[in-house]
């Protein structure tokens, strides 16, 4: 079912009055539409044709049907597969929870799956929208003895944005060690020099 996020202004107002002309379902429903959401990243394709059929938040479309989309929208239903392909698909997965009455919503990320390195090299990037927030885990084997690997998280707005460093990694043993960083840009990108050849993974969650 599509929730829509607001109802008539005249209605909204004589439901603050506290006198509700809809009954109480539809006074819990108002009231729910209240919460804070997290919101579709703005640059989201189809983005103003969700918020015109009340899709205006992630989880309006948590649960949602390609074919639902298309039924209550001007989107065609192949282009709602893609939409819940690119929200809720491989490579973009979030996991909500509740804490202290509000939701947070969490993507799991893999900044650089499962890899054996020599020398330096570099992640692809990774786009996080509005996301400002990575809690991220490296974890490190088959690292000679007396050797090391450093990995460097970079971030940038867009193409056209210089990258800047959000922090580095420096392991010397196999192992994980865990980070958070903070004042992601929309992209991300790991950049890692290694003295030998060494496998790394670097995955968490982005907020």
């Amino acid at each position: 079912m599509c929730r829509k996020r607001a109802i008539g202004s005249q209605q909204r107002q004589v439901v603050i009055a506290g006198f509700d002309p809809l009954g109480p379902q539809e006074y819990w429903r108002w009231k729910r539409q209240q919460l804070p959401i997290c919101p579709i990243p703005w640059d989201f394709p189809w983005r103003e044709q969700l918020a015109e059929a009340g899709y205006v938040g992630i989880e309006d479309l948590r649960g949602a049907t390609a074919e639902e989309i298309a039924n209550v929208s001007c989107i065609s239903e192949s282009d709602g597969e893609s939409i819940l392909q690119g929200l809720f698909g491989e490579d973009y997965e979030p996991m909500g929870f509740f804490r202290e009455g509000r939701y947070y919503d969490v993507r799991t990320v893999s900044v650089q799956p499962t890899i054996s390195v020599t020398g330096t090299g570099e992640s692809a990037v990774l786009y996080l929208g509005d996301r400002a927030t990575l809690r991220l885990d490296l974890l490190v084997a088959d690292l000679p003895i007396d050797e090391n690997v450093a990995v460097e998280l970079f971030t940038r707005r867009d193409i056209d944005d210089p990258w800047r460093s959000l922090g580095s990694y420096y392991a010397y043993l196999d192992g994980s060690e865990r980070k958070c960083f903070i004042g992601l840009d929309r992209e991300v990108e790991a950049v890692w020099t290694a003295s030998l050849t060494a496998t790394l993974t670097l995955t968490g969650e982005a907020a």
